[in-house]
């Protein structure tokens, strides 16, 4: 499973534009936010404990059972082409 994970701060300061911005006329759906680095799972557990210097943690990569799962795998929780990428990378926030 991939994600594209953002930083908090970034995040905060595109929904406070939003709040504070012209209101929509009718229904009008935001862009997606979006971090620019696009990561695994695996990835997300390991690069925290290579950068503490600890080893790898044992993964077990299982099969996507279910519908939601199965959509998760196909990438449907990643952003769109019409989504706004911003902040610093996952790699980046991790070296503050």
């Amino acid at each position: 499973m991939a994600f594209q994970p953002c930083d908090h701060r970034w995040l905060a300061s595109e929904l406070a534009d939003l709040a504070l911005g012209p209101a929509p006329s009718g229904f009008v759906r935001a862009a997606d936010r979006a971090g620019p680095e696009r990561l695994s799972l695996a990835d997300a557990v390991t690069l925290p404990r290579a950068k503490d210097g600890k080893a790898p943690p044992r993964l077990i990569t299982l099969p996507p059972i279910g519908a939601t799962l199965r959509a998760y795998a196909d990438g449907v929780n990643l952003p769109g082409a019409d989504a706004k990428i911003g902040g610093p990378s996952f790699r980046g926030f991790l070296d503050r």
